[in-house]
């Protein structure tokens, strides 16, 4: 499995106005948890104007849409498990890693309230009896329980003012009897889309690719709006914090479905797209199968009943980076936590493999993972140049929270699996063949082991010849970066010419292995 070294989201975030805005911002208090103000300014971006709320809860930043008064989150880019659908949790298996680059979406559902402001401020569309309809005279909205409801009053194809209205005390509530006409319409106007199918997933599962929003616990009334617990009907967005997605967005499961593009994957976009999927079960949903994160179903872009609604994403770098978030597009750290995958991808590109042994949470292991492993430099040239292998053993820590989360994922390298990474550890220091490991990687002296490894296993006569870089060369504590540079290009130039990991994945021809056996003297 790839996994990806990501940074964790902090709240700072550098609340400037952006450099093309010659005007001073506006600015206006913020309140903080504390209870304090302080000041923030009106960013501007190619979506309109935000404000940046800090961190939530889960330690993911946060803006408000000035155009809406949406909240949106943002989710970093980076790797997560795609599950594919099934109803046998026993067959649940990944589909893919996905790398999905950063993107912002509504942390709620799209309310009644914001639907009416949106309607009664656009021209495209007019009144017709048995509810709104565009130019082309798609459905976009039925008077719902709970919801808007369309004026009834003027002749056919007349466009009273107020048009329609919210039922009064359900201004808060989901956005119901909308199609996905008007919800793309909707997020047109704000300046960003509806959700891929992948993006949603992402948002709701979180880089560990959790069951359901919340984690691995079944569904209830404390967690989600279902059918068999709930009050069978909607409810306010945001009535479930308890229920809330590792990157703190609310109602991703319960209380209405929410559509999607049916895309399962980056670069996978059709023309003509239309949100054809729905994701996240509702109020009218019996069956906990229904909340799991990668369930989905479908409905017609025209349709309008009670139990869908929408949120929106923008997907636009410009607006993110106008945001000040420029850690959200920075590469990440590519880590192999699988030996064989490992060995297999290095040798054919004749590149050596940067192995990373971490012990229990030392402290020297810590700051190399803190320091050198989200340097920028080094993180484009392993990406590129090297097979960086990792390997994890808890240790004494073995009950700690650090080194697993709910489905046995590593909190210390996001996306890895800690059984994984304990593989990986135990294949070089327990399994130990001495005919493939030598005892300087098994019996390392200091945590983080770090070596460069010949990846050419078959052309060796002694496990010695798999060390191409010994730990004793390797600077560890979290310094010395370049002269780890150095140590990895001293390991290529002992194999020869080596393939880049972009002309790897082009399926571009690999270079000859040069490397030979040193002849005993």
């Amino acid at each position: 499995m790839l996994s990806r070294l990501v940074l964790p989201v902090v709240a700072a975030l550098v609340a400037v106005a952006v450099s093309s805005c010659t005007s001073t911002p506006h600015r206006e208090p913020l309140l903080e948890r504390g209870g304090g103000a302080r000041e923030v300014a009106t960013l501007k971006t190619p979506a309109g104007e935000f404000l940046a709320l800090g961190a939530n809860a889960k330690g993911y930043l946060e803006f408000k849409r000035l155009k809406d008064d949406a909240v949106m989150v943002l989710v970093p880019a980076g790797q997560f498990p795609m599950y594919e659908y099934t109803p046998d949790p026993a067959d649940q298996m990944i589909w893919d890693m996905l790398d999905v680059p950063a993107f912002l979406i509504d942390k709620y559902e799209v309310t009644n309230k914001q639907v009416y402001e949106f309607l009664n401020a656009s021209k495209n569309w007019t009144l017709r009896r048995g509810g709104i309809v565009g130019p082309d005279d798609e459905i976009l909205l039925r008077g719902q329980e709970h919801g808007i409801w369309v004026a009834d009053s003027g002749p056919e194809g007349s466009r009273p003012s107020p048009a329609c209205r919210v039922q009064t005390g359900y201004e808060g509530y989901p956005a119901i009897g909308t199609s996905g006409v008007l919800a793309m319409a909707y997020a047109k106007w704000v300046g960003g889309d509806l959700p891929m199918y992948y993006e949603w997933q992402k948002a709701a599962a979180g880089p560990s690719g959790l069951t359901y929003p919340w984690g691995e616990q079944m569904p209830d009334s404390t967690l989600c709006n279902g059918f068999l617990w709930g009050p069978r009907h909607t409810m306010p967005v945001g009535s479930y914090p308890a229920g809330a997605s590792p990157y703190g967005c609310l109602d991703m499961a319960g209380n209405v479905y929410e559509r999607v593009y049916p895309v399962r994957s980056p670069g996978a976009v059709e023309p003509d797209l239309l949100p054809h999927s729905i994701k996240g079960a509702s109020w009218l949903s019996p069956s906990w199968i229904n909340f799991r994160n990668l369930d989905h179903c479908g409905q017609s872009p025209d349709a309008c009943e009670g139990s869908v609604g929408f949120r929106t994403v923008i997907r636009d770098p410009k607006v993110i980076v106008a945001l000040g978030v420029f850690d959200a597009w920075q590469p990440h750290l590519r880590v192999v936590d699988d030996v064989e995958a490992a060995f297999k991808e290095a040798s054919e590109r004749n590149v050596p493999i940067f192995l990373f042994l971490g012990h229990e949470t030392c402290g020297s292991t810590d700051r190399v993972r803190a320091e050198i492993f989200t340097d920028a430099r080094f993180i484009e040239y392993c990406n590129e140049k090297v097979v960086l292998l990792a390997g994890h053993d808890p240790g004494d820590g073995q009950s700690s929270p650090i080194p697993f989360g709910a489905r046995g994922e590593s909190l210390l390298i996001p996306g890895c699996q800690a059984d994984k990474l304990q593989a990986v550890y135990d294949y070089f220091c327990f399994k130990i063949d001495m005919a493939i490991v030598p005892k300087q990687i098994s019996e390392f002296r200091m945590s983080p082991a770090m070596f460069m490894l010949n990846p050419h296993r078959k052309l060796m006569e002694k496990s010695d010849q798999l060390v191409l870089v010994g730990e004793a060369e390797m600077p560890k504590g979290g310094v010395g970066m370049e002269t780890l540079l150095k140590r990895c290009d001293e390991a290529q130039k002992m194999l020869g010419t080596g393939q880049s990991r972009a002309d790897y994945l082009a399926g571009k021809p690999a270079p000859t292995v040069t490397w030979k056996a040193p002849q005993d003297e």
